[in-house]
């Protein structure tokens, strides 16, 4: 088992995995999105049952 999930190798996303990261948040904001870093959120407003 160990063999067969390791077979070929592990992939890595190049500049490691926090790069998945960024590139989602980019996507988000390149639509119109705002991130607020280290922000409490007190509320999630909802409309017509979607965030």
């Amino acid at each position: 088992v160990l063999c067969d999930r390791h077979f070929g190798g592990i992939n890595y996303p190049v500049g490691g995995v926090g790069e998945i990261a960024k590139a989602l948040a980019k996507g988000l904001v390149d639509k119109g999105s705002e991130i607020q870093y280290k922000a409490n959120v007190t509320s999630v407003i909802l409309d017509n049952g979607k965030a």
